[in-house]
Protein backbone atom coordinates (compact mmCIF):
# COMPACT_ATOMS: atom_id res chain seq x y z
CA UNK A 1 0.00 0.00 0.00
CA UNK A 2 1.53 3.34 -0.61
CA UNK A 3 1.58 5.97 2.17
CA UNK A 4 -0.59 8.75 1.61
CA UNK A 5 1.60 10.50 3.95
CA UNK A 6 5.26 10.26 3.85
CA UNK A 7 7.65 11.41 6.33
CA UNK A 8 9.50 14.63 5.24
CA UNK A 9 13.24 15.02 6.30
CA UNK A 10 13.67 17.14 9.15
CA UNK A 11 15.97 19.72 7.45
CA UNK A 12 13.29 19.83 4.69
CA UNK A 13 10.62 21.10 7.49
CA UNK A 14 13.26 23.51 8.94
CA UNK A 15 13.96 24.94 4.73
CA UNK A 16 9.58 25.20 4.89
CA UNK A 17 8.94 26.88 7.61
CA UNK A 18 11.68 29.65 6.78
CA UNK A 19 10.34 29.92 3.36
CA UNK A 20 6.73 30.08 4.49
CA UNK A 21 7.97 32.51 7.25
CA UNK A 22 9.55 34.91 4.65
CA UNK A 23 6.16 34.93 2.94
CA UNK A 24 4.60 35.70 5.68
CA UNK A 25 6.82 38.70 6.25
CA UNK A 26 6.40 39.64 3.02
CA UNK A 27 2.85 39.89 2.64
CA UNK A 28 3.13 41.52 6.58
CA UNK A 29 5.21 43.82 4.79
CA UNK A 30 2.68 44.78 1.37
CA UNK A 31 0.09 45.21 3.81
CA UNK A 32 1.57 47.49 5.63
CA UNK A 33 2.72 49.85 2.94
CA UNK A 34 -0.80 49.71 1.68
CA UNK A 35 -2.05 50.59 4.79
CA UNK A 36 0.54 53.75 4.38
CA UNK A 37 -0.50 54.75 0.86
CA UNK A 38 -4.26 54.76 2.07
CA UNK A 39 -3.40 56.79 5.06
CA UNK A 40 -1.03 59.52 2.93
CA UNK A 41 -3.91 59.47 0.11
CA UNK A 42 -7.07 60.26 2.93
CA UNK A 43 -5.15 62.75 4.36
CA UNK A 44 -4.23 64.32 1.41
CA UNK A 45 -7.91 64.05 0.23
CA UNK A 46 -8.55 65.81 3.84
CA UNK A 47 -6.47 68.22 3.20
CA UNK A 48 -7.61 69.45 -0.31
CA UNK A 49 -11.36 69.23 1.02
CA UNK A 50 -10.22 71.70 4.19
CA UNK A 51 -8.33 73.43 1.55
CA UNK A 52 -11.29 73.93 -0.78
CA UNK A 53 -13.41 74.80 2.27
CA UNK A 54 -11.28 77.42 3.28
CA UNK A 55 -11.08 78.73 -0.89
CA UNK A 56 -15.05 78.97 -0.53
CA UNK A 57 -14.78 80.81 2.76
CA UNK A 58 -12.70 83.29 1.68
CA UNK A 59 -14.17 83.64 -1.91
CA UNK A 60 -17.64 83.95 -0.26
CA UNK A 61 -15.96 86.98 2.46
CA UNK A 62 -14.21 89.04 -0.75
CA UNK A 63 -17.18 88.54 -3.06
CA UNK A 64 -19.73 91.74 -2.92
CA UNK A 65 -23.09 90.69 -0.98
CA UNK A 66 -25.97 90.96 -3.23
CA UNK A 67 -27.28 94.67 -4.38
CA UNK A 68 -30.86 95.55 -4.53
CA UNK A 69 -32.25 95.69 -8.55
CA UNK A 70 -32.82 99.73 -9.33
CA UNK A 71 -29.36 100.25 -7.94
CA UNK A 72 -26.05 101.46 -9.77
CA UNK A 73 -22.64 102.16 -7.93
CA UNK A 74 -24.03 101.36 -4.65
CA UNK A 75 -27.14 104.22 -5.44
CA UNK A 76 -30.80 103.64 -5.44
CA UNK A 77 -31.33 105.47 -8.84
CA UNK A 78 -34.71 107.54 -8.97
CA UNK A 79 -35.34 109.09 -12.16
CA UNK A 80 -34.28 108.67 -16.05
CA UNK A 81 -30.86 108.31 -16.56
CA UNK A 82 -30.81 108.60 -20.11
CA UNK A 83 -32.66 112.23 -20.20
CA UNK A 84 -30.14 114.56 -19.74
CA UNK A 85 -31.06 115.33 -16.34
CA UNK A 86 -28.70 117.00 -13.46
CA UNK A 87 -27.43 113.92 -11.11
CA UNK A 88 -27.94 114.71 -7.36
CA UNK A 89 -26.71 111.86 -5.65
CA UNK A 90 -27.24 112.24 -1.87
CA UNK A 91 -24.94 110.06 0.99
CA UNK A 92 -27.21 110.10 3.61
CA UNK A 93 -27.76 108.18 7.20
CA UNK A 94 -31.98 107.89 8.41
CA UNK A 95 -31.01 108.79 12.00
CA UNK A 96 -28.73 112.12 10.95
CA UNK A 97 -30.41 114.64 11.44
CA UNK A 98 -29.10 117.02 9.33
CA UNK A 99 -30.12 114.35 6.95
CA UNK A 100 -33.65 115.00 8.09
CA UNK A 101 -33.13 118.75 7.66
CA UNK A 102 -31.74 117.98 4.26
CA UNK A 103 -34.93 116.39 3.11
CA UNK A 104 -37.85 118.52 4.95
CA UNK A 105 -36.20 121.44 2.89
CA UNK A 106 -35.64 119.97 -0.68
CA UNK A 107 -37.23 116.30 -0.51
CA UNK A 108 -40.39 117.84 -2.88
CA UNK A 109 -38.71 120.06 -4.85
CA UNK A 110 -36.70 116.79 -5.58
CA UNK A 111 -39.21 114.40 -6.77
CA UNK A 112 -40.63 117.85 -8.43
CA UNK A 113 -37.55 117.73 -10.55
CA UNK A 114 -37.67 114.07 -11.02
CA UNK A 115 -41.49 113.88 -12.20
CA UNK A 116 -40.31 116.70 -14.87
CA UNK A 117 -37.50 115.11 -15.51
CA UNK A 118 -34.74 117.62 -14.89
CA UNK A 119 -33.08 115.96 -12.13
CA UNK A 120 -32.02 112.28 -11.55
CA UNK A 121 -31.42 111.20 -7.92
CA UNK A 122 -29.10 108.53 -6.71
CA UNK A 123 -29.70 107.84 -3.21
CA UNK A 124 -26.61 106.28 -0.80
CA UNK A 125 -28.26 104.99 2.23
CA UNK A 126 -25.37 104.93 4.81
CA UNK A 127 -25.40 102.81 7.88
CA UNK A 128 -22.62 105.66 9.69
CA UNK A 129 -24.58 105.74 12.98
CA UNK A 130 -25.87 102.68 13.85
CA UNK A 131 -24.01 102.42 17.19
CA UNK A 132 -26.13 105.35 18.16
CA UNK A 133 -29.88 103.96 18.95
CA UNK A 134 -28.87 101.71 21.93
CA UNK A 135 -27.91 99.00 20.69
CA UNK A 136 -31.18 98.71 18.02
CA UNK A 137 -29.05 99.17 15.06
CA UNK A 138 -31.44 101.52 13.73
CA UNK A 139 -29.08 102.88 10.88
CA UNK A 140 -28.79 99.83 9.24
CA UNK A 141 -32.37 98.48 10.01
CA UNK A 142 -33.61 101.72 8.32
CA UNK A 143 -31.35 101.35 5.55
CA UNK A 144 -32.06 98.19 4.58
CA UNK A 145 -35.85 98.90 5.20
CA UNK A 146 -35.29 101.86 2.09
CA UNK A 147 -33.26 98.70 -0.15
CA UNK A 148 -36.05 96.50 0.27
CA UNK A 149 -38.32 99.23 -1.44
CA UNK A 150 -36.23 99.93 -4.26
CA UNK A 151 -35.20 96.11 -4.62
CA UNK A 152 -39.43 95.33 -4.59
CA UNK A 153 -41.28 98.35 -5.16
CA UNK A 154 -39.26 101.27 -6.73
CA UNK A 155 -41.92 103.88 -7.59
CA UNK A 156 -42.82 103.93 -3.48
CA UNK A 157 -38.96 104.66 -2.85
CA UNK A 158 -39.60 108.24 -2.25
CA UNK A 159 -42.52 108.63 -0.63
CA UNK A 160 -40.61 105.80 1.98
CA UNK A 161 -37.84 107.51 2.22
CA UNK A 162 -39.59 110.92 3.04
CA UNK A 163 -41.84 108.72 5.41
CA UNK A 164 -39.09 107.18 7.32
CA UNK A 165 -36.97 110.87 8.06
CA UNK A 166 -40.36 112.54 8.94
CA UNK A 167 -40.76 109.55 11.44
CA UNK A 168 -37.01 110.25 12.59
CA UNK A 169 -35.97 109.63 15.80
CA UNK A 170 -33.21 111.21 17.95
CA UNK A 171 -29.83 110.15 18.08
CA UNK A 172 -29.10 107.97 20.92
CA UNK A 173 -32.73 106.47 21.28
CA UNK A 174 -33.41 102.60 20.38
CA UNK A 175 -35.25 104.47 17.05
CA UNK A 176 -38.43 103.12 15.97
CA UNK A 177 -38.60 98.92 15.55
CA UNK A 178 -39.11 96.77 12.57
CA UNK A 179 -43.00 97.09 12.88
CA UNK A 180 -43.26 100.84 13.30
CA UNK A 181 -40.97 100.92 10.13
CA UNK A 182 -43.18 98.78 7.83
CA UNK A 183 -45.31 100.85 9.58
CA UNK A 184 -44.46 102.96 7.12
CA UNK A 185 -44.81 101.57 4.25
CA UNK A 186 -47.58 102.91 1.31
CA UNK A 187 -50.25 102.02 0.81
CA UNK A 188 -49.11 101.03 -3.05
CA UNK A 189 -46.64 98.44 -1.52
CA UNK A 190 -48.83 94.81 -2.00
CA UNK A 191 -47.61 91.67 -1.09
CA UNK A 192 -45.41 89.84 1.53
CA UNK A 193 -41.88 90.88 -0.62
CA UNK A 194 -40.99 94.28 1.28
CA UNK A 195 -42.08 92.67 4.97
CA UNK A 196 -40.37 89.64 4.11
CA UNK A 197 -36.92 91.26 3.32
CA UNK A 198 -37.14 93.64 6.28
CA UNK A 199 -37.26 90.65 8.58
CA UNK A 200 -35.29 88.99 7.02
CA UNK A 201 -32.51 92.17 6.91
CA UNK A 202 -32.06 90.72 3.01
CA UNK A 203 -29.78 93.79 2.37
CA UNK A 204 -27.91 94.18 5.79
CA UNK A 205 -24.32 93.46 4.12
CA UNK A 206 -24.89 95.40 0.92
CA UNK A 207 -25.14 98.62 3.17
CA UNK A 208 -22.36 97.51 5.68
CA UNK A 209 -20.40 96.85 2.44
CA UNK A 210 -21.22 100.23 0.72
CA UNK A 211 -21.00 102.39 3.92
CA UNK A 212 -17.47 100.97 3.93
CA UNK A 213 -16.52 101.90 0.68
CA UNK A 214 -18.05 105.40 1.21
CA UNK A 215 -16.44 106.12 4.01
CA UNK A 216 -13.03 104.89 3.18
CA UNK A 217 -12.33 105.11 -0.32
CA UNK A 218 -12.69 108.22 -3.22
CA UNK A 219 -16.12 108.83 -4.13
CA UNK A 220 -16.88 108.08 -7.70
CA UNK A 221 -16.79 110.96 -10.12
CA UNK A 222 -16.19 113.41 -7.83
CA UNK A 223 -12.57 114.82 -6.26
CA UNK A 224 -13.40 113.66 -2.04
CA UNK A 225 -11.29 111.09 -0.94
CA UNK A 226 -14.12 109.71 1.18
CA UNK A 227 -17.20 110.75 2.96
CA UNK A 228 -16.76 111.91 6.33
CA UNK A 229 -20.34 113.48 7.32
CA UNK A 230 -23.87 112.60 5.58
CA UNK A 231 -26.15 114.56 4.12
CA UNK A 232 -22.67 114.80 1.42
CA UNK A 233 -24.89 115.59 -1.88
CA UNK A 234 -22.99 116.15 -5.00
CA UNK A 235 -25.03 117.66 -8.17
CA UNK A 236 -23.27 116.62 -11.72
CA UNK A 237 -20.04 115.29 -9.68
CA UNK A 238 -19.78 118.82 -7.90
CA UNK A 239 -20.05 118.89 -3.99
CA UNK A 240 -23.39 121.08 -2.68
CA UNK A 241 -21.88 123.54 -0.37
CA UNK A 242 -24.81 125.50 0.02
CA UNK A 243 -27.34 126.01 2.87
CA UNK A 244 -29.45 122.47 3.13
CA UNK A 245 -31.92 124.35 5.24
CA UNK A 246 -32.50 126.90 2.16
CA UNK A 247 -34.43 125.35 -0.68
CA UNK A 248 -33.55 128.56 -2.92
CA UNK A 249 -30.11 127.18 -2.48
CA UNK A 250 -30.72 123.71 -4.18
CA UNK A 251 -32.82 125.55 -6.45
CA UNK A 252 -29.63 127.89 -8.02
CA UNK A 253 -28.10 124.75 -9.04
CA UNK A 254 -30.48 124.37 -11.76
CA UNK A 255 -30.89 128.04 -12.90
CA UNK A 256 -33.63 129.17 -10.51
CA UNK A 257 -34.49 129.39 -7.69
CA UNK A 258 -38.57 129.70 -7.20
CA UNK A 259 -38.84 126.27 -5.92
Amino acid sequence: MTDLHPKIPKRDRRDAARIAARALREEERRRSKRRRLFAIGGGAVGIVAIGLAVTMGILAAIQPPPAPRNTQSGAIVIGDTTSGAKRVAIYQDYLCPHCGTFESTNGQQLASRVAAGTATLEVHPLAILTTMSSGTKYSLRAANAAACVADHAPASFLDFNQALFAHQPAENTPGLTDAEIKGLLPASITGSGVVNCIDDGTFNRWVQSETNRATTTPVPGTDLKRIVSTPTVFIDGTLFSGDISDPAALAAHFGDADR
